[in-house]
């Protein structure tokens, strides 16, 4: 009696082992974060990338070159190629992390050693257009594309929008989702939203590396 109770817990601890481990695994596939890398980026470009996201189920961490093999452990690995220096032996367990399964994208290399990518063509291009347009709606598709499609999440994913085109010349003002060509335009705008002074002192403030529809405009 007592060796068939002891079977008996036995086999309900293995069940139970069982279940944990196939709700684990199901967990992993389908429902736990994404964790992106970021490689060589400046870190005007890192803040911006990830105070543009807003979704707790993704989260994006620095990597340096140093410790290329780390990229292994992560959904997707992106690398800013200019300026991106690297050994040959670093190059080479780049390309070992890319062949070995983890979707790997170095944006805009500057020599052709350095142009890895182990994501499909659609894949690159919808990443690169995100990265190319850099501004705080493409960033956060950035990151649920990267959660939805590339890493395949089916929970807690966010359907990322199309790459919009930023503007690269011309006049805005406090709303980052609006944008004039036209100075008419632009002071209409002011007027209807009470901005505008008739007869004060016009200042223009000239954007740099950083404008208000690259997320960072605090700087």
């Amino acid at each position: 009696m007592a060796n068939r109770k002891k079977r008996f817990t036995y086999i309900i601890g293995i069940a139970v082992l069982a279940v944990a481990g196939i709700g684990w695994a199901v967990w992993q596939h389908t429902a736990s974060t994404t964790r992106i890398a970021l490689v060589n980026f400046q870190a005007f470009q890192v803040a911006n990338i990830i105070k543009a996201n807003s979704d707790p189920f993704i989260r994006y961490e620095e990597v340096p070159v140093e410790k290329i093999k780390a990229l292994r452990r992560y959904d997707l690995a992106l690398a800013f190629g200019m300026g991106l220096q690297m050994t040959a032996e670093q190059r080479s367990l780049l390309q070992a992390v890319a062949d070995k399964g983890t979707p790997v994208y170095v944006f805009s290399p500057t020599s052709p050693e350095n142009d890895i990518c182990s994501l499909d063509s659609a894949d690159r291009a919808q990443i690169k257009d995100y990265l190319s347009n850099g501004n705080k709606k493409n960033y956060q598709s950035l990151a649920r594309y990267a959660r939805k499609v590339i890493n395949k999440k089916r929970f807690f994913a966010e359907a990322p929008a199309p790459a919009s085109q930023s503007a690269t010349d011309a006049l805005y003002h406090l709303d980052e989702s609006l944008a004039f060509e036209q100075v008419g335009e632009y002071e209409a705008y002011l007027r209807e939203q009470g901005f505008y002074k008739e007869g004060a002192p016009k200042v223009a403030i000239i954007g740099g590396p950083n404008d208000p529809f690259s997320v960072n405009k605090g700087d």
